[in-house]
């Protein structure tokens, strides 16, 4: 329990290089620990090296094909890509049911926002607002509200011509990034190019949303 600790501690200073280093010497002493090898996954995304932090990802799954966390992770990071969509959805559902079975509410709704992911990524871009509202409507309800949620419903909402109500959760994004201490890759993101996308949308402007998975095309209902 020690050995994540440490990793987590440096990551929350986002000291990721050093994290990565620790994570390393540690896994070569014990090479299937789960929490280690999604620590490291963590630090290779942030590093910019998401074809290794895949690679982990792998990994954890093969050990525990059944984790709910672990379908989540992989399926998340294949939508995010744009890889592999078919099996990031199946994963992704998987990951759902498992946690509607152990009671995991929190882990739920980040599950949900990959589900509506996946979907974006996919073009079913009706299917991904619906699910993106309700994650949105239980993320105010439950008082656990991320800012990469709102960011991902910004973008889905703007696709399909909802301009403002895109802007509301683009600028509600921006808030929410802004009260983080500890910053991700993704948080960075909204911080540096999400007002971009707000001012581009009031002033008539195409706004720079996130490009939907190779070769996908915007989907009817």
């Amino acid at each position: 329990m020690c050995r994540p600790a440490a990793v987590r501690i440096l990551m929350q200073h986002e000291k990721h290089q050093q994290a990565l280093d620790r994570a390393n010497r540690y896994l070569r002493h014990d090479a299937e620990n789960g929490d280690l090898l999604n620590l490291r996954a963590t630090c290779l995304g942030e590093l910019g090296k998401p074809k290794k932090a895949l690679a982990d990802l792998e990994r954890i799954l093969k050990l525990t094909p059944e984790s709910p966390l672990a379908n989540n992770n992989l399926g998340y990071q294949l939508a995010d890509a744009g890889l592999q969509l078919d099996r990031a959805e199946r994963m992704i559902r998987l990951a759902l049911s498992r946690a509607a079975q152990l009671g995991t509410t929190r882990g739920s709704l980040a599950y949900l926002d990959s589900l509506g992911w996946v979907l974006y990524k996919q073009g079913k871009l009706h299917r991904a607002a619906k699910v993106f509202l309700e994650v949105v409507q239980r993320g105010r309800r439950d008082d656990y509200k991320h800012p990469v949620m709102f960011d991902h419903a910004g973008d889905v909402l703007y696709r399909l011509g909802w301009t403002q109500r895109a802007s509301g959760f683009w600028a509600e994004a921006v808030e929410l990034a802004k009260s983080r201490k500890w910053d991700s890759r993704e948080v960075n993101q909204i911080r540096t190019r999400t007002s971009g996308k707000i001012t581009a949308a009031r002033t008539g402007k195409p706004a720079e949303v996130a490009p939907l998975g190779k070769d996908m095309k915007p989907q009817g209902k």
